[in-house]
């Protein structure tokens, strides 16, 4: 059966794909952790140069401490090991960008032979056998 979407398929498979392959990224780096802030940055940096068509990445350093083995001390505190880095990524869609593949998917051109004022062979007589 063949249904007239006006490209809104191919739209939703371009997006989809996009988004699974940098929710993928996203988690990697999610588990990715940088023994200083300027590493972080510079990584922050780094994915910050990738293009993507649909979507937009958003990244923050976030501080992740680690503690010393052990139980807290009674009044909560626990003692600081060292203190690791990692990236926070959220990952959003661009409207614009969207909106314009959408226009551009529902849009078709007809060609035909055929002149805008009628058939080519309009004017011609007709036999009669």
């Amino acid at each position: 059966m063949l249904t007239i979407d006006g490209g809104k398929s191919a739209c939703k498979r371009r997006l989809e794909t996009e988004r699974k392959r940098w929710s993928k990224n996203i988690k990697e780096i999610h588990k990715t952790s940088y023994f200083c802030r300027e590493d972080a940055y510079a990584a922050v940096v780094r994915l910050q140069k990738e293009s993507l068509e649909y979507h937009r990445i958003e990244l923050t350093v976030v501080e992740q401490p680690r503690y010393a083995r052990g139980r807290p001390k009674a009044d909560g505190t626990r003692a600081l090991k060292h203190m690791h880095f990692g990236i926070s990524a959220q990952l959003t869609e661009k409207a614009e960008a969207i909106a314009t593949m959408r226009e551009e998917a529902g849009c078709f051109v007809v060609i035909s032979n055929v002149p805008p004022t009628g058939p080519p062979n309009a004017q011609l007589p007709t036999m009669a056998r």
